[in-house]
């Protein structure tokens, strides 16, 4: 995703980023597929407007038909990462129009993963930037990628055994 939204002159905004679109190939790359509401997006544009996507995992911005630009698929992303995080598929219980409404107003998120041992307090910090209310508030794809590399460094460094650690490998 770094690399999409880092393109010149024209960065691609993906607008439907969810699990079943995120693949591993044989070496264990990450691969990201369906382009299908892909957009080109360039940085005199402010940005794009129309609903797109899967609701679960779409921006609050984007339910609401308001502008929006590549901060939508940080927040996609976010939501895909605290799915990995708690083994737990957002939302489960709740209508797909609740969903829509709550997270556009900014009352929804899904449930975070527990910390009982304080090993995933920066893990659930970026998370919870990068799903904020307001785009502008929420990291680049470069800054997720720095981070989530030094979290897995710490909670590498923090366990004796790496069955027990979070497995978060970034794929440069």
């Amino acid at each position: 995703m770094q690399y999409l939204h880092e393109q010149k002159p024209n960065k691609v905004i993906h607008r439907d980023l969810k699990p079943s679109n995120i693949f591993l190939d044989d070496a264990n790359h990450v691969r990201v597929a369906d382009f299908g509401h892909a957009r080109f997006l360039n940085d005199q544009e402010m940005a794009l407007t129309g609903e797109t996507g899967t609701y679960i995992y779409m921006a609050p911005e984007v339910i609401a038909c308001q502008p929006y630009n590549e901060k939508c698929d940080v927040y996609s992303f976010a939501i895909i990462l605290n799915e990995i995080a708690t083994g737990d598929y957002p939302y489960i219980n709740t209508a797909l129009e609740q969903i829509a409404m709550q997270v556009a107003e900014g009352n929804l998120r899904p449930a975070l993963p527990e910390d009982q041992d304080g090993q995933l307090v920066e893990l659930i910090d970026l998370i919870c930037v990068s799903w904020d209310q307001d785009p502008s508030l929420r990291p680049s794809f470069a800054t997720i990628t720095s981070a989530l590399k030094e979290i897995q460094r710490t909670i590498t460094s923090h366990t004796s055994q790496p069955t027990q650690a979070l497995d978060l490998r970034v794929l440069s």
